[in-house]
């Protein structure tokens, strides 16, 4: 969770026998829950001492002396007095000490550290702290630095505003990549190839971005007015900004031309509207350029407080990109930066008080900071590659069905045998389809997709090849007229015919001259009769049975049938083709999952729940096979046996995609409801499947009552799905 407090410091003068004195009226809001004001309050503090003034000019020229010529700062930097001498650890250890001194020295302040200590909440993840202010020495002091913060609060990342500001006039617009515009300005005795570089690299998170390159000013006018608009502004060279903190200006490129915000601020407003939400400079003396865009309701900006060497400047930008293409939020990003360089930079041999440098600049009006993934849109594929996959989804759910009652007439006698393949697909399946669809429109990348699925789709096929081409092959596979004359293995047929009861089988239709004849129709008449005779509890011998269930593996093995193609049924091939679907489905499970990362999918959490209602889906799947497997092949085959040939795989991959899902969301710490929901449905689908067969019988099986009840399954499994979309993650 996030916490915010704002800080805003208004100079006024105030009345006190007879003299006017000077002070800074300090009203603290701190809000939580994303609810403002829930705190406020208002306390008259002193305003800071000249000791404190001249230690920050002391830090800030010595920081100068240090970083000149270095600096991304165009113009030679001479010190005030050449003959102070020029401690940079000293001064700012002096300056610390100094700001902490003013900011517990009276009353006023104490009562804000007392209400900042009150009411924040040290356990809270982040703590955004704006200080509101036009005061410029205000702005540049490194309230970071605060011992509330440093000792209480660590977590705390602090930001600047105007006191006065308005709401954003443009609103954001999500695209299918973050859109930077970025100018690489003059660059005299600096390196700025290493900026190209690092934004180079961040094009791998679904970056689109444009470079100019020591342009003209009307050159970057005219992209900013560009009509899809820009999400950020990136700027890297030399810059500078007024004394007084107003105005602040960039150099466009080594011929000399600078620009000032006002003068390109008519096209910044356009990019404004058009969505910009961040401004970012990664050059010297900012607060000026900032104070500008503030001016212009722009949501963010990111400016450095002073002069920044080339090496920091660098190193800023390697940070922030890393951490902010995790989608860390604007204020965690600079804190987590502002570490980085302090563990690199602040050190006497180094740049003591570098960290202080970056700052965020933002409009306590917009609505919301932007974070890399609320400027990507989760991308639909376009219509006319939609409706195509609608169709194949739409066939893989009922064409199967279909083709059973137009081909047979015998629907529910084929749904009863064969659930698992028959019911599934209308029941459930198609939520799964729609939770990989949703989980791919959640992928950032896409196009490195491609290798894993072409892998996916090769042996999905072969498992296709292998499927159609094994025994014990399911009775509508054969079409109705299908016959099959065997004249090998005569004897050892014949007298399994032979020994199973007249009851079960009329001999007379299998046995002819020299041949055994097999009916599809016959062995649909068999397996009926058997079923029958096994319901009223009839008696057989163990012989006859075995008989029975060996004839059968061999009038419905594929070598059997294989050499008269006009044998096989329509719904043959539409089993096929639901097979090959549910396989594909299952198996790209195992591509989406590696890329369960942050940066690699726009929700971490609906991405998570998408790949969740998919591999609950299939657990629907498991008590309907475990049928199949205990009862129907065991009326048809006589198989015993809960699971047997590849069921075993199939139940590893299941439970290991499961496995790794309950891991992945113990390591999220979030969202255990999903991990119930795995529990619980896995939990009811072995008990079912293993110790309630019967159950399953009754509702999907042989001895449904009423096959009506069929149609209440999906629409259970809808209302399901929307009680599961309503508590989807936000963004």
């Amino acid at each position: 969770m996030v916490q915010e407090a704002e800080l805003k410091l208004i100079e006024i003068y105030r009345q006190k026998q007879e003299e006017f004195n000077l002070l800074l009226l300090a009203t603290l809001s701190i809000s939580s829950d994303n609810q403002r004001g829930n705190f406020e309050r208002s306390e008259f503090v002193a305003i800071f001492p000249d000791s404190l003034r001249r230690s920050f000019k002391k830090w800030k020229n010595d920081f100068k002396d240090l970083v000149n010529p270095e600096a991304r700062y165009e113009f030679e930097i001479i010190p005030e007095d050449e003959d102070t001498p020029h401690s940079c650890p000293e001064s700012a250890k002096n300056l610390k000490k100094e700001f902490n001194t003013w900011l517990s020295s009276e009353d006023g302040w104490q009562k804000i550290r007392q209400y900042l200590e009150k009411n924040l909440d040290s356990e809270e993840a982040e703590i955004w702290i704006t200080i509101q202010t036009d005061n410029q020495l205000l702005r540049q002091l490194p309230w970071q630095e605060w011992q509330i913060f440093t000792d209480l609060y660590p977590q705390a990342e602090i930001a600047l505003s105007a006191p006065d500001f308005e709401p954003p006039v443009g609103r954001l617009k999500r695209q299918r990549q973050v859109r930077i515009l970025v100018v690489l300005g003059g660059d005299n005795n600096i390196n700025l190839e290493q900026d190209r570089a690092l934004l180079d690299r961040v094009k791998a998170h679904a970056a689109d971005i444009k470079i100019l390159e020591q342009p003209r000013a009307e050159d970057l006018r005219d992209e900013l007015r560009e009509g899809r608009g820009w999400h950020i502004f990136f700027f890297a060279g030399h810059s500078e900004s007024r004394e007084d903190g107003t105005i602040g200006s960039i150099v466009l490129n080594n011929e000399g031309d600078h620009l000032t915000i006002n003068e390109f601020k008519q096209e910044l407003s356009t990019a404004i509207e058009k969505g910009l939400q961040l401004a970012i400079f990664n050059s010297c003396d900012g607060l000026g350029l900032a104070n500008q865009l503030a001016k212009l309701h722009l949501p963010s900006s990111i400016v450095m407080r002073e002069v920044i060497s080339d090496e920091i400047a660098c190193d800023f930008l390697t940070y922030f990109l890393d951490e902010f293409s995790r989608n860390a939020s604007l204020f965690a990003t600079v804190h987590q930066v502002r570490k980085e360089l302090e563990k690199k930079w602040n050190l006497p041999e180094q740049y003591p008080g570098a960290h202080w440098l970056p700052v965020i600049v933002h409009n306590p009006g917009a609505p919301n900071l932007p974070t890399w993934k609320s400027l990507i849109s989760e991308y639909q594929l376009p219509l006319k590659y939609r409706l195509p996959i609608l169709v194949v989804v739409i066939l893989g759910v009922i064409s199967l069905s279909v083709s059973i009652h137009l081909e047979f007439k015998e629907f529910e006698f084929y749904a009863q045998l064969y659930p698992h393949i028959i019911l599934f697909p209308w029941f459930a399946f198609w939520i799964a389809v729609w939770g990989i669809y949703q989980a791919l429109c959640q992928f950032i990348k896409k196009k490195k997709l491609w290798r894993p699925v072409a892998v996916v789709l090769f042996i999905s096929i072969v498992a296709l090849y292998i499927e159609v081409t094994s025994d014990n092959m399911m009775l509508f596979e054969l079409s109705e007229n299908a016959v099959a004359t065997v004249a090998e293995s005569y004897l050892e047929i014949k007298n399994e015919i032979e020994n199973i009861p007249a009851i079960i089988i009329d001999k007379r239709q299998f046995i002819q001259s020299d041949n055994i004849v097999i009916k599809k129709t016959e062995l649909n008449k068999a397996v009926k009769n058997f079923i029958k005779f096994k319901e009223k509890n009839q008696e057989i011998s163990m012989e006859a049975e075995k008989s029975y269930h060996q004839f059968m593996k061999y009038s419905l093995s594929y070598q059997v049938w294989k050499g008269n193609n006009n044998c096989f049924s329509l719904s043959r091939w539409f089993y096929g083709f639901i097979f090959w679907l549910i396989v594909f489905t299952v198996l790209m499970l195992f591509v989406l999952w590696p890329n369960l990362d942050s940066r690699q999918v726009i929700n971490q959490l609906k991405y998570l729940s998408y790949l969740v209602a998919t591999e609950v889906t299939f657990l629907f799947w498991i008590p309907l096979r475990l049928y199949y497997t205990q009862k129907t092949k065991y009326l048809i085959f006589g198989s015993t046996s809960t699971i047997e040939g590849l069921d075993f795989f199939i139940y590893i991959i299941i439970f290991f995609l499961l496995t790794m899902t309950l891991i992945k969301i113990s390591q999220l710490a979030q969202k255990y409801t999903l991990a119930i929901i795995i529990t619980v449905v896995l939990a009811i689908s072995i008990y079912i499947g293993i110790f309630q067969t019967d159950l399953i019988d009754r509702f999907v099986g042989l001895n449904t009552g009423d096959t009506r009840i069929w149609f209440l399954f999906p629409l259970l499994n809808i209302l399901w799905l929307y009680i599961f979309l309503s508590n989807e993650p936000d963004r």
